[in-house]
């Protein structure tokens, strides 16, 4: 073989490998952005799980749900009557009200 030969041969497989490290970095790189979206998503269902078990958010859709209902506004109580309040859309829509008083 050539010089010139063997150099063609070398300028042929640099070229192969630069163009083999270029489809792995795109490779990478779409895997990156894969994970990324991933890992959004699973920040968003563990923020959803964690929203929907607080008690307060439990107690706030109850009373979206339900005309008249018996929630637990008070579980610090002593006495069980005590924590619990009848909620009726009133007294939910009072407690809503902006610029107005709430009694």
């Amino acid at each position: 073989m050539t010089e010139s030969t063997i150099t063609l041969i070398e300028l042929v497989l640099k070229i192969i490998g630069g163009a083999g490290a270029f489809v792995l970095f795109l490779i990478g790189l779409k895997r990156y952005q894969k994970d990324q979206i991933w890992n959004r998503q699973e920040f968003i269902a563990r923020e959803m799980k964690d929203f929907q078990n607080d008690p307060s958010v439990k107690n706030a859709l109850l009373m979206l749900d339900w005309e008249v209902r018996h929630i637990q506004l008070f579980p610090d109580k002593e006495k069980p009557e005590e924590r619990y309040v009848i909620v009726d859309r009133q007294l939910f829509c009072r407690a809503l009200s902006v610029g107005r008083s709430n009694t």
